[in-house]
């Protein structure tokens, strides 16, 4: 009997260890890279609901590029000529304006534009556009974020298959309390994935297309240096709160995760000591031996 609770107590702890293992997985299946450089990520086909049955599609690097250019204008109504060119060009490569915000001050004229190219033609739309004026600065920069799109779509396709599951679930219940106790999961996982969406299509917009920030000032129209990080007790307080919060934060998952393990544990130790108290209630020792009868005449 107590071979057999122990043997139970160990089939449990690896059926807990083997749902905790596929369900963190799954969240995060994926990421391998080929020779190419590209990423290939698990996806259902298009136009099919997310099932087991899934296909590896492979993606070339996802990057967040962005740049800021400013240039100086011969008059205060070039500004406006320089900043409407730049349009144009825009435009006419396939892009398209985001923002524009301009000042009239005669010599102090300024433009401030945002635009939006395609990321093959940004290099050469960046560099028509420094030729309208007279360059003062500009900064470009490009960030990897190919596992993050690799991650989140993952986690989607994931988070895609868990409500289908719940959906399923609800499907079948037969009491009300079922049906209440279904459909609040269901609400929890439905606002999870909503929000994996809106940062997919976040993602999909900043790599998409290309960011070009244009500055166009007026013979005298002051130029804005970019501003300093701030620094101080403040801010490194500031910082100290966040990296404890989030170390915090990594505890708390680890105590989570160990939970059901530590709980199948206990069950287990639990039933094999009721076992053997059992035992020892049913079967209990022998007395010691009775004294021997030549001392008892005595």
């Amino acid at each position: 009997m107590r071979r057999s609770v122990i043997a139970a107590g160990t089939v449990l702890a690896l059926l807990a260890l083997a749902g905790c293992s596929s369900s963190a997985g799954g969240a995060r299946r994926s990421a391998v890279s080929d020779s190419g450089g590209a990423t290939s990520v698990l996806r259902a086909p298009q136009g099919t609901p997310a099932t087991g049955t899934q296909q590896r599609v492979s993606i070339g690097p996802a990057r967040i590029i962005t740049a800021e250019l400013t240039l100086r204008a011969k008059s205060g109504a070039d500004v406006a000529k320089i900043a409407n060119a730049a349009t144009d060009m825009v435009t006419t490569a396939g892009g398209n304006q985001t923002g524009d915000r301009r000042t009239e001050a005669g010599s102090g004229t300024q433009a401030d534009l945002v635009f939006k190219v395609p990321p093959e033609k940004y290099p050469a739309i960046l560099d028509r556009i420094a030729k309208l004026g007279k360059e003062l600065s500009r900064s470009a920069q490009a960030e990897d974020v190919t596992d993050q799109v690799v991650d989140v779509d993952s986690r989607v396709r994931s988070q895609e298959a868990s409500v289908a599951r719940i959906r399923t679930l609800l499907t079948g219940a037969h009491t009300i309390g079922d049906v209440v106790q279904i459909e609040g999961e269901l609400a929890k996982r439905e606002a999870d994935l909503e929000s994996l969406k809106a940062r997919q299509r976040a993602l999909d917009g900043q790599t998409s297309l290309a960011t070009i920030t244009l500055h166009v000032r007026g013979p005298k129209a002051a130029v804005v240096s970019p501003a300093k990080k701030p620094r101080g007790f403040v801010v490194g307080l500031s910082h100290g709160w966040a990296a404890f919060t989030a170390a915090t934060t990594w505890l708390l998952t680890a105590i989570g995760a160990l939970l059901p393990f530590l709980i199948t544990a206990g069950l287990a130790l639990a039933a094999a000591t009721a076992v053997r108290r059992r035992r020892q209630s049913r079967h209990p020792s022998p007395s010691a031996d009775p004294a021997p009868a030549s001392a008892a005449a005595s």
